[in-house]
């Protein structure tokens, strides 16, 4: 997670706890990578990128440690839309090369199906109203650590593990994506605890508090920054515009296959 600069770093750490449906795709070692969300008692959602972290070809199906238990996969369905990616990994499981064709990246987002329900956890419901604009959002992920005054960078990564929060404001819809700007500490628009995703945090929610429910409106996909002088290398400075798939659009496709009415 990316936060501000003049901040206490300490007001972004988050307790896994209080978000049990929230889990990461892969852990090596000490480094957790991409983000999935449990939205029913047997079904995940995520970035379609980061399904090449799911070794199918495995002797051991790939398995997630959510809330202390392990659940193994027993299937990942991308949505049509977004095209062709898959993982090229070694005998002993290890991601070797990724080969992604996409069509559309607004549509980067895959439902993962466990083999076994996850009783003990309540499931985050879809939202499906189209009112996003201007609501704000919960980020939440396990990925590099970094702040807006000199961002990320990818050849020297941050990443201490810890699980971080962050709240940013929807600004706008492209194509399928809801999309919002980090924006500088000076800035009208700026939150307290204003922050965008990191490298690894991809497959990430952005929650919606209606009511004291909590709803997944995103799911991170990409960022950019509007100003092509950036620094490509150093993702997430003030001005980065991040990218979300927007959940309210695709309700009908997650819900045919979870078998949700």
């Amino acid at each position: 997670m990316i936060i501000r600069h003049d901040v206490d770093p300490e007001l972004y750490l988050a307790n896994e706890s209080d978000y049990p449906a929230v889990f990461p795709v892969r852990i090596h070692e000490k480094r957790k990578e991409c983000v999935a969300t449990l939205i029913d008692t047997k079904w995940a959602i995520t970035a379609a990128h980061c399904t090449v972290l799911i070794n199918p070809t495995s002797k051991n199906p790939h398995t997630f440690l959510i809330n202390n238990k392990n659940y193994p996969v027993k299937s990942v369905i991308i949505h049509p839309e977004f095209g062709e990616v898959r993982g090229v990994h070694d005998e002993g499981g290890q991601l070797i090369d990724v080969i992604m064709e996409p069509k559309n990246m607004s549509y980067d987002v895959a439902l993962i199906e466990l083999s076994q329900p996850v009783q003990d956890i309540k499931p985050i419901q879809l939202y499906s109203n189209h009112d996003e604009i201007n609501q704000e959002v919960v980020l939440l992920g396990w990925g590099d650590f970094a702040n807006g005054k000199i961002g990320a960078n990818r050849d020297q990564p941050v990443n201490d593990g810890q699980f971080r929060k962050a709240h940013n404001l929807i600004e706008g819809i492209e194509d399928n994506y809801l999309t919002f700007r980090f924006d500088a500490p000076n800035s009208s628009k700026a939150l307290k605890q204003e922050g965008v995703n990191g490298p690894g945090d991809s497959g990430g929610p952005a929650f919606i508090l209606k009511a004291k429910q909590m709803y997944i409106a995103g799911v991170s996909s990409r960022g950019y920054y509007a100003n092509e002088n950036e620094d490509p290398n150093a993702e997430g400075k003030y001005g980065w515009i991040e990218n979300y798939v927007r959940i309210s659009s695709i309700t009908n496709w997650i819900n045919k296959h979870i078998g949700q009415p």
